[in-house]
Formats: C-alpha cells, structure tokens, sequence
C-alpha cells in the first residue's frame, strides 16, 4: 500500500512541477499541454488564491512564479507523508 501512496503522489507531484516550469516560460499551446493545464488545474484549485503569483522581467523575458502551484507541491508532499506514516503506525500496532 505505501508503494500505491508514493506512485500516485509523485505523479501528482510530477505533473505540477512540468505546469510549474512550462507556466514559468509562459508555454503556451493546444494538445498534451492544454490537456496538462487541465488536469493541473484541477489539482492546484483548491490552493488558490493563497499566494499570488510572481511575474517577473530578466532580460526583456517575463517569467511568471506559480506560488499556487507551489504551495500545492508542498501540501501533496506532506500529505504523502502524512498517508505513509499513518499506513506505517497501523500496521507496526498491528503487529
């Protein structure tokens, strides 16, 4: 069960780091990366409005911090965390 936890975590995890990094250099299209921003969207929601986002200039490039998606990375982690500790206690009690 933890392996389950930890695969389905970092996939998730996974998916918003790649929005967090094609957001960053504003990529925008149609396809695999609409379909990504879809998904990400609906993971990263929940978290939003928390921070705003950063928006920067370096070099006449504007790039664009999501700190949503940022702080979502980090919750998921420790939910991850949380789930496998949990998994962890039980079955040492039950032991």
């Amino acid at each position: 069960m933890p392996t389950f936890i930890r695969i389905v975590f970092r996939i998730i995890i996974g998916l918003l780091w790649i929005r967090f990094v094609l957001k960053l250099f504003h990529v925008m299209g149609t396809g695999i990366i609409t379909t990504l921003y879809h998904w990400t969207n609906a993971l990263s929601n929940p978290f939003g409005g928390v921070f705003p986002n950063i928006d920067f200039t370096v070099l006449s490039h504007s790039f664009t911090v999501e700190s949503t998606v940022l702080f979502a990375i980090v919750i998921y982690a420790l939910v991850e965390f949380i789930l496998i500790r949990i998994f962890h206690a039980s079955r040492d009690n039950d032991a």
